[in-house]
């Protein structure tokens, strides 16, 4: 079967793709699971299924489903590699704007710049859509890194197909796949023809080669919003003034100041006015839930409820354009704090993409990358693969726990998300749409993969990681009452009881690093005690386990020596926004942002990671999660003076 046919289709293992027969699995896992994770005798020889029970398949009379093979994770592991290879080449250019930044700022800057020119492609797109389908141009690899990163936060991306830019619902669905399939295995570059270059030169006005554009480009136009002018902008300037920097400011023809707060409020107040004049308007953050997928933004009973509201609010404060409304919502400031604390979610765009090449790069960790090293790893490929539709199958049974992925679960979700058959396959299996949550505050998250790891080995009877720096329950120890009650609630019962699923267990992998957290959604409070005080915690708790294995039986994690163990190491929570969202940088503003390019005003000794602010305390985060009654929903954390809302995925 044809690459991308293989990569279109929700297909079952074929004759090329046979299970792997695994004949003894390992007895134990090398690190300090809970007892009831452990199997007094080995699991019993077993091949990997071709199909697996998930959510409403899960019976003795269904015959499973299959979300995706092998294929699709090679291709996707080969996208993968191009992204790192591509990452390590900008950090090492000092021309054009990135000649005076570290290696770190520089790939921060050109996150920025490629996000900025997905904008560009997206809107040259709808220019050129005839009888509903638009010309169908590869982009470079820049943009596809930033289209990846956008793919991988689905409601986001579908949203904003919806209310902002619907040629994505038109594009071709195997847009990520064809540039797969044209990038060299072994050079990992992507091999397109001159021709199709020439159209992405001809529809954007930029050059096709990413590193050419990043160090030619000077300025960018600010985004356009109803109401207020776009004008031309400088990425960086001697003052500090520029796009990309902490204190953006420039001043339009009419007067009106730009800073990032500026342009989030106007991006909101725009929004706000359309509810008033148009019954079809709709807010960011309002149009998509677990349990619906409207075809149309208006489709939406809670988005057309929000717009109704502001409608009448306006319609009492007289306000007469996005300007006034504007004007209002800065006077304003608690007024529009708690408009935004009512919004259902929140995503960051370049600081996603950040931490992607992060995750990518632990993935370069365990030599995934580079497909050639993996092809023959049929075993390795089969256990991720199956172990994901364990992770789904658990979402189906236990809606109210909030899941945290391992790495090799990561990687497969993020390539089901790249297949156009995924809201389907969650609807129809899992009987809700799983979003991929963008962010979630460190300690926050070392709980939540702690009930994970219990979730699983109720249910599986196996472990759910076997890295030696992965968070036991012990690190966690609830109370047995509790404890108890939340197993009956949520439908998880002791490993005693469970069917033991070796091909779901951890302990299979030859390198246990593959079950190390996946930390890709995780972020940090700056400048906050509590945050701090947990974190040195769990690094001490750490150190224990590591100090109570004996060195003949731990086995050593790559990850958890690059990154101190789990859950500490993460990306400081600056909120950003974009296309369909709303945010702002300064301090005083509603949301504060903290992926800096400017190595000059980057972190104080409070401050963790390459693009933390020391000394404005950052206290925004977002938590995706879900009620006590199991309906979806997506909040915001607040503390202090910030607060913010919106699911927009790009730059503002």
């Amino acid at each position: 079967m044809p690459f991308l046919k293989r990569l279109r289709s929700r297909s079952h293992a074929t004759a090329e793709e046979q299970p792997t027969s695994i004949p003894v699995a390992p007895t134990e896992a090398d690190y300090d699971a809970p007892p009831d994770a452990r199997s007094e005798t080995p699991p019993p020889p077993f091949s990997f299924p071709t199909t697996y029970p998930v959510g409403q398949h899960n019976h003795k009379d269904s015959q499973g489903t299959l979300f995706l093979t092998r294929s699709d994770v090679l291709a996707h592991l080969r996208l993968l590699g191009a992204f790192d290879r591509l990452r390590k080449t900008v950090e090492r250019t000092d021309e054009g704007i990135a000649k005076d930044l570290d290696a770190s700022s520089r790939w921060s800057l050109f996150v920025e710049v490629a996000v900025y020119r997905l904008e560009i492609y997206l809107r040259a797109l709808m220019a050129t859509v005839h009888d509903g389908e638009p010309e169908k141009v590869l982009p470079p690899l820049d943009v596809c890194l930033v289209l990846h990163s956008y793919l991988v936060n689905p409601f986001c991306f579908a949203e904003d197909s919806l209310r902002v830019y619907p040629v994505l619902r038109s594009m071709p669905e195997t847009l990520l796949g064809d540039v797969a399939f044209a990038i060299d295995p072994s050079s990992l570059q992507l091999m397109l023809d001159p021709g199709m270059q020439s159209v992405w030169t001809s529809l954007t006005n930029t050059a096709f080669d990413p590193v050419q554009h990043f160090t030619s480009t000077k300025s960018r136009f600010t985004p356009d919003i109803d109401g207020f002018p776009s004008i031309e902008v400088t990425w960086f300037a001697e003052d500090g003034t520029g796009y990309a920097q902490q204190g953006f400011r420039a001043v339009t023809p009419e007067g009106i100041e730009y800073t990032h707060a500026n342009l989030g409020l106007m991006k909101l107040a725009a929004d706000m006015f359309k509810c008033k004049p148009d019954p079809l308007a709709t807010m960011a953050g309002t149009v998509l839930n677990p349990w619906s997928l409207p075809d149309q933004p208006a489709g939406s009973e809670a988005a057309r409820w929000v717009a109704t509201r502001i409608a009448r609010t306006l319609e009492v404060q007289r306000a007469d354009s996005a300007h006034d409304v504007a004007v209002a919502l800065d006077f304003d400031r608690a007024a529009a704090e708690q408009m935004f604390q009512k919004a259902l979610g929140i995503t960051k765009q370049p600081a996603h993409v950040l931490r992607q090449a992060d995750y990518t790069a632990a993935l370069g960790q365990l030599g995934w990358p580079r497909p050639e090293q993996v092809t023959g790893e049929t075993a390795l490929l089969d256990r991720a693969i199956a172990r994901y539709h364990g992770f789904m199958d658990l979402i189906a049974a236990n809606p109210r726990l909030i899941t945290v992925p391992t790495v090799d679960i990561e990687l497969t979700w993020q390539t089901h998300m790249l297949k156009s058959s995924y809201f389907a396959d969650m609807k129809s299996q899992v009987g809700r749409y799983v979003d991929h949550d963008a962010a979630i505050e460190e300690s926050a998250l070392a709980q939540l993969f702690a009930d994970t790891t219990e979730a699983w080995n109720a249910r599986y009877n196996v472990p759910y990681s076997a890295c030696a720096c992965a968070a036991s329950r012990g690190a966690f120890q609830p109370n047995a009452i509790l404890s108890s009650f939340k197993s009956r609630v949520t439908g998880t019962a002791s490993a005693a009881a469970a069917e033991t699923k070796a091909e779901y267990s951890a302990a299979g992998y030859a390198d246990a690093s593959a079950s190390h957290p996946s930390e890709l959604l995780c972020v940090t409070y700056v400048n906050d005690r509590g945050s701090q005080q947990a974190r040195q915690k769990r690094a001490k708790d750490a150190e224990t386990r590591r100090k109570k294995t004996s060195p003949s039986s731990r086995s050593a994690c790559p990850l958890g020596e690059q990154n101190g163990g789990a859950f500490l190491k993460s990306i400081p929570s600056g909120l950003h926004f974009g296309a369909s969202g709303y945010g702002s940088t300064e301090p005083e503003g509603l949301i504060t942002r903290a992926d800096l390019a400017d190595p000059s005003v980057v972190p104080g000794p409070r401050a963790f990671g390459p693009f933390a602010l020391a000394g404005l305390g950052l206290r925004s985060a977002f938590f995706g999660g879900r009620s006590s009654w199991g309906a979806g929903w997506q909040g915001l954390a607040v503390g202090g003076a910030t607060a913010g809302m919106g699911v927009g995925g790009f730059s503002m």
